[in-house]
């Protein structure tokens, strides 16, 4: 069979793929967002920090959250085009990545609402450009910098993410940028929102939106807690490991063709997913958080492997995965009505 005659070939190379997938993702968002308030597996928005809390209570109305959130991802999507064009982690200019990135979203109606993962996703895909920015640049430390700041800045809101921090660290080191100028310049970076927090805090008086962060990270909680699980999380997890898994293995197995740099960009996502999916398996009640950065760093493994493979399995692959998705997709809907 010819390559352009595959369904996953037409679908990843189309000019039309991303428009249509916008479009489906704004219409579900739209129809499915008033129902939101009526389930009860959505995460509440005012979970979290009271710093997180203060903030979504300075929103004048539920529906300005939903909007906050959908405009989110749709940065963060932006954003996964940016990264591509930027650093080609996909030979092609493709924006395969955004789509899959919208459609694991559009998948899950409950996390359509703003949330700590959104927000922390978001401020994840910013860092990569700074990060990225530091290869082969010992003396780059304004990227270090500024990329370890979104992490703190995220880590203010969502603390897990600063147990990314040594991840990080790692990269840079593989990536041939890390000096003792850079260590102190990533090290002042992830405290400097602690800074401004603890500044704040003081001048209002209230201490504990400084202390809050650490104190939920230091508290381990329950370990293997699965029982929390729904079972649209268990689908989506299954989903994004199966993708994880054979995008891993493709990178490994066609190494060849890429470049030095996008390989080791590649390594940094494959080693960023695994971590974020044992997070997910130490602490499964935080998944509701933790899917959305997932979701952004499988949907860039996924992504180079979908645009780079055109056979008969992988176009398999591809149709099943989409009709899974679909499938979970209808499930949500019905258990929100």
């Amino acid at each position: 069979m010819k390559t352009d005659k595959l369904l996953q070939t037409r679908i990843t190379s189309g000019r039309w793929t991303l428009p249509v997938v916008v479009m489906l993702f704004a219409l579900t968002w739209g129809l499915t967002s008033w129902s939101l308030s009526s389930a009860t597996d959505v995460p509440d928005v005012q979970q979290g920090t009271q710093l997180w809390q203060t903030i979504c209570g300075w929103l004048p109305c539920e529906w300005m959250e939903r909007l906050i959130g959908f405009l989110i991802y749709i940065g963060i999507g932006y954003l996964l085009i940016g990264l591509n064009n930027r650093f080609a982690i996909v030979r092609l200019r493709a924006s395969i990545q955004t789509t899959i990135y919208l459609i694991l979203i559009t998948a899950c109606p409950m996390l359509y609402l703003l949330n700590l993962g959104s927000v922390a996703a978001l401020a994840l895909t910013v860092s990569f450009f700074f990060l990225f920015n530091s290869y082969q640049n010992p003396q780059g430390t304004g990227n270090l910098f500024h990329a370890f700041f979104c992490i703190g800045l995220g880590s203010v809101f969502l603390p897990q993410l600063l147990l990314l921090v040594p991840l990080f660290m790692l990269e840079v080191h593989r990536f041939g940028a890390l000096s003792p100028r850079g260590f102190f310049a990533a090290l002042i970076g992830v405290l400097l929102p602690y800074g401004l927090l603890l500044e704040y805090a003081f001048f209002y008086g209230r201490l504990e939106l400084f202390y809050e962060p650490f104190r939920q990270l230091i508290t381990p909680g329950q370990f293997f807690h699965f029982e929390v699980l729904t079972s649209w999380q268990w689908v989506m997890l299954l989903i994004l490991s199966a993708w994880f898994i054979t995008s891993t293995v493709h990178c490994f197995t066609a190494i060849y063709e890429d470049k030095i740099q996008t390989r080791s960009y590649l390594r940094f996502f494959i080693d960023l997913s695994f971590c974020l999916l044992v997070f997910i398996v130490l602490q499964p009640q935080h998944c509701n958080n933790l899917l959305p950065l997932l979701m952004v760093s499988v949907s860039v493994l996924s992504g180079h492997f979908f645009a780079l493979t055109h056979s008969q399995a992988s176009n398999t692959f591809f149709i099943v995965s989409g009709a899974v998705l679909m499938l979970l997709f209808g499930y949500n809907l019905w258990t929100l009505l």
